[in-house]
């Protein structure tokens, strides 16, 4: 997202950032960038041992409510002890919220917020594969089958690559993603 803020603050445009993140320093992006920085500690418990796994193995539709739900309790801590920061945001003009859509709930609550109270146009971007229980929330129309799933099959062949055509990729993917969309939504919410 960064090279967007970046060619946005070139255009001549203000740009501020809600970034909340484990780095305990403010990053300096450039003129016209505010960074509203939101630290938080790192801890050494399930998320740790999360993100572990996810770089040693496989991680499957029934692992990733996990995540949402550490990203709830994270919110919650930043909501909670970082509140002079979010009225700050909340009390701003606003004429476009772009918002992350990679595990950042605060950020889909924000963009809501404004387009309910003053009818502020958003935009989801996604820097990663859209993930299932956010594109069905949204109404975004991200085909299970055909797309593949974010935490797909380990090729066992260097040409290996997702396939469409194949019944059982799609098949695949289709299970992953209800049911991560279970999980999420019965287990996180």
């Amino acid at each position: 997202m960064v090279p967007l803020i970046k060619w946005l603050s070139k255009s001549g445009h203000d740009i501020s950032v809600l970034e909340a993140n484990t780095n305990p320093k403010t990053r300096n992006l450039g003129p016209n960038i505010t960074i509203i920085h939101i630290y938080i500690p790192t801890s050494q418990g399930i998320a740790i041992q999360f993100a572990k796994r996810m770089w040693t193995g496989t991680i499957h539709s029934p692992d990733i409510h996990t995540l949402y739900k550490v990203g709830n309790n994270v919110a919650k801590d930043f909501l909670r002890d970082h509140s002079e920061k979010i009225v700050k945001i909340l009390d701003e003009k606003w004429d476009l919220i772009v918002a992350d859509e990679l595990f950042a709930i605060h950020s889909y609550a924000i963009a809501t917020f404004f387009k309910g109270r003053e009818d502020i146009p958003y935009i989801t971007m996604s820097t990663s594969i859209m993930n299932p229980p956010a594109a069905e929330r949204l109404a975004l129309g991200r085909n299970i089958g055909s797309t593949p799933y974010v935490a797909t099959w380990v090729p066992k062949k260097d040409d290996e690559k997702h396939e469409p055509t194949l019944f059982w990729q799609r098949l695949y993917n289709a299970i992953e993603s209800v049911i991560e969309i279970f999980a999420v939504n019965t287990y996180s919410m």
